[in-house]
């Protein structure tokens, strides 16, 4: 992310994968946003709970994947 300031969206609007720039301004947001991720994601994980939902082969291969901070969602909802 921050070596080559490009973000991947992994299927987005139309299901389809996109990869844009990301301006150097909004840096220091994402890093606090992604702090605040890993910060919740890990008392999710500590409460038994922070699995991200993952394709059905990926699950199989690599069953605790889906626990780890790479699979959770940047910009999580309900």
């Amino acid at each position: 992310l921050y070596t080559t300031k490009q973000i991947h969206i992994h299927a987005g609007k139309g299901r389809k994968d996109r990869i844009t720039f990301l301006p150097e301004t909004l840096w220091p947001a994402l890093r606090s946003h992604l702090i605040r991720v890993a910060t919740d994601h890990r008392e999710r994980r500590l409460a038994g709970r922070g699995f991200a939902p993952m394709p059905e082969a990926l699950a199989h291969k690599y069953p605790s994947a889906s626990q780890s901070l790479q699979w959770q969602y940047l910009f999580p909802s309900g």
